[in-house]
C-alpha cells in the first residue's frame, strides 16, 4: 500500500491554512519580500487603485520563468536604476509614477524588482 504520511502532512497543511475571513491584507502580504511589499503598498495607494498588483506579479513571474539568464541580467541592467529611483520615492509619488506607465512597463518594473530582490536575498544568504 501507499505510505500514508504525505497525505497526512497534506491534511495538516490544509487545516492550518487560515480561512478566507481570517486572511487580513497584512497576512496576505507576508509572502512578499520587503521590496515587493513596498511596491504593493505603493500600488495599493489611492492613485494606483486600478492597478492589480498580484496580476502584475503573476505576469512578471511568468515572464521571468521564460527568460534566459542573459535576458534577466539585461533586464536588471536596463531597469535597476529606474527601480532604485522608484523605490526611493515616497509611496504616493511612486504610485503616481506607476499609474503613468504602460502595462508593459509596469510588468518590466515588477519583473526587475522581483529579480533584484531575489539576487539580494541570494547575496545575503
Amino acid at each position: 500500500g501507499k505510505c500514508p504520511i504525505p497525505s497526512l502532512a497534506g491534511l495538516g497543511q490544509t487545516r492550518a491554512m487560515p480561512s478566507g475571513k481570517q486572511l487580513s491584507k497584512r497576512s496576505a502580504k507576508k509572502g512578499l519580500t520587503p521590496a515587493q511589499a513596498e511596491l504593493a503598498q505603493a500600488l495599493a495607494a489611492e492613485e494606483a487603485s486600478d492597478i492589480d498588483v498580484q496580476a502584475l506579479e503573476r505576469e512578471a513571474m511568468k515572464g521571468l520563468d521564460r527568460m534566459s539568464n542573459e535576458d534577466r541580467v539585461a533586464l536588471i541592467e536596463k531597469m535597476s536604476k529606474r527601480v532604485d529611483i522608484l523605490m526611493g520615492l515616497p509611496i504616493e509619488a511612486r504610485a503616481k509614477h506607476m499609474v503613468k506607465l504602460s502595462h508593459e512597463e509596469r510588468v518590466q518594473v515588477v519583473s526587475a524588482q522581483i529579480l533584484m530582490s531575489t539576487l539580494r536575498q541570494h547575496m545575503a544568504a
